[in-house]
């Protein structure tokens, strides 16, 4: 079922590709928080979020 694909766990090799994106996702929304919308655009667009 799809649904328990969207809300399943996270397998262990997905585990490091998660926290990485969820660290990048908060610095951008510190930056976009302290530095406004233009800074945090900028910051985002020379992330890699592979």
């Amino acid at each position: 079922m799809q649904s328990d694909f969207v809300l399943g766990k996270w397998t262990k090799q997905e585990e490091p590709v998660v926290k990485s994106k969820i660290d990048k996702s908060v610095e951008a929304i510190e930056v976009f928080a302290t530095q406004g919308l233009n800074a945090a655009m900028n910051s985002i667009n020379n992330l890699e979020f592979d």
